[in-house]
């Protein structure tokens, strides 16, 4: 929402919403991937999921904090209180 047609990959817009999980749905199309197509390589997103529940699991059954343990050359830090 709001990226200037043919302005840079990536550039900026003025909101950006990325749908990691949706319970048990699974989707794709070619605009949506539900669970997240990245959801598994990403630290950042990987561990604050986990943070806010540890049992977590895509709709396969792969655990998240499974994956998070399996992550290596990422480093996430805290900023604030739990």
């Amino acid at each position: 929402m709001g990226r200037v047609f043919g302005g840079p990959r990536h550039g900026p817009r003025t909101i950006d919403i990325d749908v990691l999980l949706l319970g048990d749905v699974e989707h794709s199309s070619e605009r949506l991937t539900v669970p997240h197509r990245d959801v598994l390589q990403r630290r950042f997103v990987l561990a604050p999921l986990v943070e806010l529940d540890g049992e977590l699991t895509l709709p396969d059954g792969t655990r998240l904090r499974d994956a998070l343990e399996r992550l290596e050359g990422q480093r996430v830090e805290r900023v604030g209180p739990l």
